[in-house]
């Protein structure tokens, strides 16, 4: 059976497997060569480790993706069984697509517990998306880890689109820095291929979302969290506790790494985890505090006193 995570590597087709012999034809003998839900052919992961649909419609893929994104929206109850059971019913294109099921279907016994999902569905509507956050909830191969990086600061889709089809690749190399490496070259081509291939359900389904305009004069702080909340079901639910304490004044953004770019560190400071690790060096090498380290508690104090500064600093924001 396919591996239904929505990859973001270059895929190898059979054909190629069988000529270079990169896997023995005894054993590939035995390896399923056409998806068994759309029977479309399957494709290796360049590191052979897994299969994948070559078809990106399938509702195998689909279904990968409504997981990732209601993980993202933290709308609970929509494992891979609930989401392949809802992507296989209703034939859907794109996660995005389950916001209409939720809107036009009221019963739905093939999915237990379906009013409450449901409405979790309807709840996770009304939240406020900034536009790259937008593009990261639609989980598009190869898209999620820079969705920031590309469509940070534009106002708009369409302002967006109308630098790519000028710049084409060189902007998307600039948004994410690349410089001269050719393995980050060639990540750039596949990422620009993707927004291209992907162009119409980027654009379209800005409909089932509420995207807000950012504030310019916002400072953002990057956050990164390396063990779990106590009180809160996941690392987003406080992320979103500590957005709603501040004013539009302050971006908070939640980063999955401690790089230099990285304001505070949520967790114990003698945890001992490679982010507190990394944190602890980063500001040894410095010489001051440049990752703040905190507790839940000593956070929330934290980015309280910066909005009360950035309203200062800017009191007509």
């Amino acid at each position: 059976m396919p591996n239904h995570k929505e990859n973001t590597e270059d895929m190898i087709i059979f054909d190629e497997v069988r000529e270079y012999e990169l896997i023995p034809n005894e054993i590939l003998h035995y390896i399923p060569e056409t998806c068994e839900i759309c029977g479309k052919p399957l494709e290796f992961s360049d590191n052979l480790t897994f299969l994948a649909c070559s078809n990106e419609h399938c509702p195998s893929r689909v279904a990968a993706r409504i997981e990732a994104m209601c993980k993202f929206l933290q709308i609970d109850g929509f494992g891979e069984s609930t989401s392949q059971t809802i992507a296989l019913k209703f034939k859907l294109m794109g996660p995005a697509q389950l916001f209409v099921v939720a809107r036009q279907i009221a019963t739905l016994p093939e999915v237990p517990g379906w009013e409450t999902k449901r409405q979790n569905i309807l709840t996770a509507q009304k939240k406020e998306l900034r536009l790259w956050e937008y593009v990261k909830a639609l989980s598009l191969p190869g898209i999620n880890s820079t969705a920031r990086s590309l469509f940070e600061g534009y106002e708009n889709l369409d302002d967006f689109y109308e630098d790519l089809d000028e710049q084409q690749v060189p902007l998307v190399a600039a948004r994410m820095g690349i410089k001269s490496s050719l393995d980050e070259g060639v990540l750039a081509v596949r990422i620009y291929n993707t927004l291209l291939e992907y162009r119409s359900e980027i654009l379209g389904c800005q409909q089932f979302f509420t995207i807000k305009k950012e504030n310019k004069d916002a400072v953002t702080i990057n956050i990164c969290i390396t063990q779990k909340v106590p009180g809160y079901t996941n690392k987003p639910a406080f992320i979103q506790h500590l957005r709603s304490l501040v004013s539009d004044r302050v971006n908070i953004v939640q980063v999955d790494r401690v790089t230099e770019k990285t304001h505070i560190l949520v967790g114990d400071p003698n945890s001992g985890t490679a982010k507190m690790k990394r944190a602890h060096e980063l500001n040894a090498k410095a010489g001051q505090t440049v990752v703040f380290i905190g507790g839940p508690e000593e956070v929330e104090d934290f980015v309280t006193q910066l909005d009360q500064k950035a309203q200062e600093a800017y009191p007509s924001a």
